[in-house]
């Protein structure tokens, strides 16, 4: 066969074709990296913009609590060192009466931050003994590990025994918890029955009374009250976390 010669055209339009190629190819990988680039950037700068939305959120809220709680605390010492408690008692208590003491421990005393029933039984009892009533029974569930596990979050299915918490009574006060117990006195009047509700009601611990029941002669009563009191959960300072996306 006869040798066919390539002309130096040819070669010329061989390389032209191929620095166009390669130019191409360049050109097309600069674009993607390019584009590939301009998104991961804009996608960096939406997700500062929200991290400093956040931020500004956040820094805005705590210059918020930082007036409140400097207003919270110039309350507190208002309402903490008058010199008589909002029952017209000491507030330094040093008189010993019924109505002494400083504002703060009367309010728990009213509404405590616990659901402590023994403290409340020994509470009654003190008030009824110190004023010559005799105590034959203070009943009641302690639900306290069900109060607190509620509270928690936390499932009690595994406890030995779960005490049933009972329905709240009509005209239940939202964000308080009622503990319901029964009290029986013995050998009453009708008089001292009366005085032992005056007692009860007087009280610086609300109680509200559901039922009373009288049993015995007119001079030897044995009385029983079925009552609820109330506890108020402590509110709690959550410091969270957020993950900006």
């Amino acid at each position: 066969m006869p040798n066919k010669k390539i002309s130096v055209k040819h070669i010329q339009i061989d390389k032209a074709n191929q620095a166009v190629i390669i130019a191409c190819a360049v050109a097309s990988a600069v674009l993607v990296l390019g584009a590939f680039t301009s998104y991961a950037l804009l996608k960096l700068n939406a997700h500062q913009g929200r991290v400093i939305t956040e931020n500004e959120k956040t820094l805005a809220q705590l210059v918020e609590n930082i007036a409140i709680k400097e207003d919270i605390v110039q309350s507190y010492n208002l309402f903490t060192t008058t010199e008589r408690n909002v029952l017209g008692g000491s507030t330094s208590g040093l008189a010993e009466g019924d109505k002494d003491g400083d504002n703060a421990r009367l309010v728990l005393d009213a509404l405590p931050s616990k659901y402590d029933f023994p403290a409340l039984a020994t509470s009654i009892e003190t008030l009824l003994i110190r004023n010559n009533f005799s105590l034959t029974s203070f009943d009641g569930a302690d639900d306290e590990i069900n109060q607190q596990s509620q509270l928690l979050g936390i499932p009690i299915a595994d406890a030995a025994e779960t005490i049933e918490t009972p329905e709240p009574s009509e005209g239940a006060i939202p964000g308080v918890i009622e503990i319901p117990f029964e009290v029986t006195v013995e050998k009453l009047t009708y008089q001292s029955s009366e005085i032992l509700l005056g007692l009860l009601y007087q009280s610086i611990r609300p109680f509200n009374i559901n039922r009373i029941q009288l049993s015995g002669s007119d001079s030897e009563l044995d009385v029983l009250v079925s009552a609820h009191t109330y506890y108020q959960p402590s509110k709690t300072i959550n410091i969270s976390e957020k993950v900006i996306e």
